[in-house]
C-alpha cells in the first residue's frame, strides 16, 4: 500500500471513528432511555473530546496544507505498519465507545472508575494511536526538510 493511500483510509477511518464516538457519548446522554447524567456526560466530554480532536486536527491539517500537493504516492508502506496505523486508533474509538456504553447500563459501577476507564483507554491506545498518525500526518513545517543545495558548476 502506498502512504499516500495508507492516509486517505486512516484519515476517513479515524474521522467517522470520532464522530461516531461522539455521537455514541450524545446517544448515552440526551436520547436513550439507559442515560449518563449530565454531569457523567460533561466529564465524559471533557476527557474525550480534546484528546480526539488533538488527532483529528493532525489530519486535517496535513490535508489542508496539501490540498494542491501532487498525487504522487509517498513511497510503499509494510503490512505491519499499515495494520498497526489502522489498529490501535480503531482500537481506541472501540474502546471508548464500549466504556461509554457500559457505564450507561450500569456494568461500570460509579463515575470515578467510569473515569478511570476513559483514562486507561487513553494510556493504553492513544500514545500509540498519536506516535502512528503523527509519523503519517505531520507536517512539513513540523519537520523541516534539508534545503537542496543548487549543483555547483
Amino acid at each position: 500500500m502506498t502512504r499516500r493511500r495508507l492516509r486517505e483510509l486512516l484519515a476517513a477511518a479515524w474521522i467517522v471513528s470520532h464522530i461516531t464516538t461522539i455521537l455514541v457519548l450524545l446517544y448515552y446522554a440526551f436520547i436513550t432511555e439507559v442515560r449518563l447524567q449530565f454531569d457523567e456526560f460533561t466529564t465524559a466530554a471533557s476527557i474525550i473530546v480534546p484528546m480526539l480532536a488533538t488527532y483529528t486536527t493532525m489530519i486535517v491539517r496535513y490535508f489542508t496544507k496539501h490540498a494542491g500537493a501532487s498525487s504522487a504516492s509517498g513511497g510503499s508502506v509494510n503490512a505491519v505498519f499499515a495494520t498497526l496505523a489502522f489498529s490501535f486508533p480503531l482500537l481506541l474509538a472501540l474502546y471508548l465507545n464500549a466504556v461509554i456504553a457500559a457505564y450507561a447500563h450500569g456494568a461500570i459501577g460509579n463515575p470515578e472508575q467510569f473515569k478511570a476507564m476513559i483514562a486507561i483507554g487513553e494510556g493504553a491506545f492513544g500514545i500509540y494511536a498519536g506516535q502512528l498518525l503523527m509519523g503519517l500526518f505531520e507536517t512539513d513545517a513540523q519537520h523541516p526538510q534539508k534545503p537542496v543545495e543548487a549543483p555547483s558548476a
